[in-house]
Order: C-alpha cells, then structure tokens, then sequence
C-alpha cells in the first residue's frame, strides 16, 4: 500500500467529519460524494446496491450526470474480473492494460463510455445484496495513492451503509409520541444492539461525550432513567432476540 502524505490524511480526517454529520436513511447522500471527490480529483463516482441473483440496481448515487450504463454493463458483467469478495480495491488496469482493453469482453462498457480506467470496491453486503463504490476516470489511470486512500476508507463506508441500514430500521419502529431525532434514534438502537457508548462513538464517528449527551437527551425526552427503560420506551416490539444482545443498563 502507498504512503500517505499529510494532505492525504487531512482530507480523510475533513471526509470523516463530513460522514459523522450523516442521519438519514441513505449511506451517502450527494454531499458525501462531494466530499470524496476532493479526495479523487478528476473522477467520477457512484454507489450501488444490486441484486446479486439478476445484477438490478436496488440503490444508487452519483456524483455526476449520468454516465454509467446499466444495461451496457450487464451485458459485459459475465466477464468482468472484479467480480464481489474482493477485500482490497481494483483497478482495472490492474487486469487489463490499454492494449488488452481495446478487446477485452469485460472493457466493452469502459470503451463504450470511453473511461479510461475505474477503481471499484466491494462492501460487506446484505444477503442476496452486493454494494460497491466505483470511481472513474476519462484521461488517465488510478495510481497506488488512490488504492490506498480506499482501503482506509473502506471501513467507514462499510460503517456508513450499516447505519443507515440500522436508521432504516429502527425509525419506523419507533414510538411516533416519543420526539426523539433520527440521530437520538440511530443512538438509541445501537444502545438496543448491546453497544458500549464508546463502540457508538466509532461507529457514528463522534465522541464518546456526543453519545453521552444524545443520551441525556434520550432519557429526558421518554422521561426514563435507565438505557434499558428508553429502549423499552422507544423500540415496544425490539426485543432482545431482535436486538443481538440483551440491552444493559
């Protein structure tokens, strides 16, 4: 993996503060993709959710107008080499150079939108789901600084579509009479899910003093005293099972 120089890290520090700000029910809204695009100059970008049984988008976002050709791609997946488990991120010029790309089966859509080269990661995915995020670019290739910018970041994307996956879910299982925030609530159900304040800090990319506040919040708001008793309050039909863990107080 290529070294990171401080203006690189600077801007993933300025990225990760921009994804602790995030609490709706999408992963990366377009602000969030502007945000990697100052860490990737010159690229294009789109997430994705597809269904892994037909290759559907379920989900999407782009960075840009629309580039990406999903029919174009489905007809050249079968042989594209950066297929879902890849742990680090591809290149695809890590599998084909210029001069193979000019017949590769698996290039037809790069030449058809005339990218030049793209850098693809796969995310940890629900069942039957294969989320990726993918960068391109239509004048030069990806070097080994933006792998590594990827791999650091790929943790935190995969933070980023498990909250939002969590919002999703405990919003609509809220009580409506409770008045907690959609941040309070993202909280409060990892407190369900048996999380310590400071494994929410990691996750939400806050402090472990912002859970505690949000907290003080929660029990003032249900009027309860205990983490148990809020998520009682707030979640009447998440029980423990659901949870994963048995909350604690």
């Amino acid at each position: 993996m290529a070294r990171l120089g401080t203006a690189d890290l600077d801007g993933i520090v300025a990225f990760l503060g921009e994804a602790a700000a995030v609490d709706g029910p999408t992963a990366m809204p377009p602000h969030l993709l502007d945000g990697l695009g100052r860490l990737f100059p010159d690229s294009k970008i789109m997430w994705c959710e597809l269904a892994t049984d037909s290759c559907e988008l379920v989900d999407h976002g782009l960075s840009h107008e629309v580039w990406w050709d999903q029919e174009l791609w489905k007809e050249h997946s079968h042989a594209d080499p950066i297929r879902p488990g890849f742990a680090t991120p591809q290149k695809y010029s890590d599998h084909f150079g210029a001069r193979l790309r000019l017949r590769h089966p698996a290039a037809g859509w790069l030449r058809a939108a005339g990218i030049r080269d793209a850098l693809f990661v796969w995310l940890p995915s629900p069942p039957g789901r294969a989320r990726s995020l993918e960068l391109d670019r239509f004048d030069r290739e990806f070097v080994e600084r933006d792998r590594s910018v990827l791999s650091v970041l790929r943790p935190h994307l995969t933070r980023l579509w498990r909250n939002a996956d969590l919002r999703r879910t405990v919003v609509p299982e809220a009580t409506e009479d409770g008045g907690l925030t959609v941040r309070e609530l993202e909280v409060l159900g990892l407190v369900a899910r048996g999380k310590t304040n400071d494994e929410i800090a990691r996750l939400l990319f806050i402090s472990p003093g912002t859970v505690r506040k949000h907290m003080d919040n929660v029990f003032a708001r249900l009027d309860v005293h205990t983490r148990t008793a809020a998520v009682v309050r707030a979640f009447p039909s998440l029980n423990a099972r659901a949870a994963g863990r048995t909350p604690v107080d």
